[in-house]
């Protein structure tokens, strides 16, 4: 079986994309991320977000993603680590849809996690110098601070609805102790053709 997909959906500044760093390193780099930014700065390249085909090519440039992860086999021995920003409304539930699509269609298992945490948290891990240091270099993060609590108030994040979901306030949770509760939760849905020392999530 390839190695599956893990899904982290959270709001902006969390802490998805250090998160998935850690999990990197305790699959022993049998892992890749890939940003949510790497398709939403693409799409942004061609179209404006205010574009009524923004949404449509964004879907359309997951699914070529999707399409070769299925088919290249020597992509299988990795497990494919998506971040994403999507909340519970009609166009959340399609954009999560279509990543548990792809995984059936390469045939792997699809971990959806969901990271919560308190606004006041959310709202130092927006501004960090990490991240700030990021944007200066021309990713699209979200920096503003009036538009994640607009974000935060207007919506609920989505919560993919699967036996295989998992969900994690990290309010309090070091990167490292996400990662390892994360992997420990993966090691019950796959087990690897070569082996982890998943020692290292207890």
């Amino acid at each position: 079986m390839p190695a599956p997909f893990i899904y982290i959906n959270s709001w902006p500044g969390v802490g998805k994309h250090t998160i998935a760093k850690e999990i990197i390193k305790l699959l022993g780099e049998r892992a890749r991320i890939i940003h949510n930014h790497q398709h939403i700065d693409l799409a942004g390249a061609v179209l404006p977000r205010s574009s009524p085909h923004y949404q449509d090519l964004r879907f359309s440039l997951r699914q070529v993603l999707f399409d070769s992860l299925a088919k290249a086999e020597d992509t299988f021995e990795f497990a494919y680590i998506f971040t994403d920003v999507q909340a519970d409304n009609d166009l959340g539930h399609k954009v999560v849809g279509q990543f548990a699509s792809g995984a059936r269609s390469r045939g792997c298992v699809f971990i959806p996690v969901v990271l919560d945490c308190d606004l006041k948290v959310n709202v130092e891990r927006i501004r960090s110098e990490e991240r700030l240091q990021l944007v200066a270099h021309g990713k699209g993060m979200l920096t503003d601070l009036g538009v994640l609590d607009e974000m935060r108030a207007k919506w609920e994040i989505l919560k993919y609805d699967c036996p295989e979901s998992l969900e994690l306030d990290i309010t309090h949770l070091q990167p490292k102790d996400a990662a390892k509760r994360i992997v420990k939760h993966l090691g019950s849905f796959w087990k690897p053709d070569k082996e982890i020392d998943w020692c290292k999530s207890d």
